[in-house]
């Protein structure tokens, strides 16, 4: 267990922060990089990167390789690789072989009732860091590819996010293959959605607006994709498929989405409809603008609105939603 004196070691390296200009500061990490603690050379790496002390980069893939090859026994729970990689991410580092070699382990170790994979945010911060490396564009989608078919979703959510970071409009074809077959998980076909929305809505908001006729779990999260996108034209999307919608809980889902978006033309359909509406309608509006990112700066007009209906059900439904 360790005692005191590991206790000085860690108060010693956090006693180098704010003293950067120290001569002391890089031969003391140099050092506390060498240091078999997979704790306290996860503090070690953090600290050079907040320092931003690019010349310890050989430093921290020596140390990577000494963790990883000790697997468990020397590095339990990943902290001092995933520390360093995200480091080495952090300062820049486009040395390829570090990064593929941290999304190609497995770290299972005992836990209650059989094993866990203590590797995953060490295989996500990998995959996200290959983008910057020196790397040929096929290589790195192939790699990115292979890492859709990560057993732990967090790995395939970070490769969608990193084939969204790529240049060639071509890679967008790998998400929606992805979002088309599927996943065991539909919060990882939903991050196709977002991540293809992200890298065009022009050429994907049609492709992405198929899926509101999915299952209720795929139907959510592309109602998710199209209230997050920048593009007004998925409001715009949003709208008509409210107005053309025949079955209710369905279209009070749509709704429910339209108020999460920050685009005018969403906002300005809901307050007609609180205004205009049928009752029910009108009531779903008034729920999703209080649960969207534009409730404080409408609630005054919503208000207003509703006090001209002299509606009781919408009254008392603002004052609880808004006032409550």
């Amino acid at each position: 267990m360790p005692g005191k004196a590991y206790d000085q070691k860690l108060d010693a390296l956090r006693a180098l922060r704010g003293n950067e200009s120290s001569d002391d500061v890089v031969p003391h990490l140099h050092k506390a990089l060498l240091d078999r603690n997979n704790y306290y050379v996860a503090k070690a790496a953090a600290l050079v990167a907040e320092l931003a002390l690019t010349s310890l980069k050989p430093d921290l893939v020596e140390a990577f390789e000494r963790f990883l090859t000790g697997g468990a026994k020397l590095d339990p729970q990943c902290w001092a690789k995933q520390a360093i990689a995200e480091s080495l991410a952090e300062l820049g580092h486009d040395d390829q072989l570090v990064f593929i070699k941290g999304t190609q382990h497995f770290q299972p170790e005992p836990v209650w009732g059989g094993q866990q994979d203590t590797a995953v945010r060490l295989r996500g911060v990998c995959t996200l860091a290959l983008i910057q490396c020196k790397i040929s564009e096929f290589e790195l989608l192939s790699r990115l590819v292979d890492l859709l078919g990560d057993p732990e979703k967090g790995v395939r959510m970070e490769a969608i996010r990193a084939i969204g970071q790529c240049s060639s409009r071509d890679a967008s074809l790998l998400l929606r293959v992805k979002a088309t077959a599927g996943d065991t998980e539909t919060e990882v076909t939903g991050q196709c959605l977002v991540t293809l929305l992200d890298m065009g809505a022009d050429e994907h908001i049609a492709y992405v607006s198929r899926f509101l006729n999915a299952s209720d779990d795929i139907r959510f999260e592309a109602l998710a994709a199209l209230s997050e996108c920048r593009d007004p034209r998925s409001a715009q999307l949003l709208i008509d498929s409210i107005k053309h919608a025949q079955d209710i809980d369905i279209k009070e889902e749509m709704i429910l989405a339209l108020g999460r978006s920050r685009h005018q033309v969403a906002m300005d359909f809901l307050l007609a409809e609180i205004e205009n509406g049928r009752i029910q309608n009108a009531s779903v509006c008034i729920t999703a603008l209080a649960r969207g990112p534009s409730r404080d700066s409408l609630s005054e007009q919503v208000t207003n609105i509703v006090h001209r209906r002299a509606n009781e059900i919408l009254n008392r439904l603002v004052a609880k939603e808004f006032n409550g």
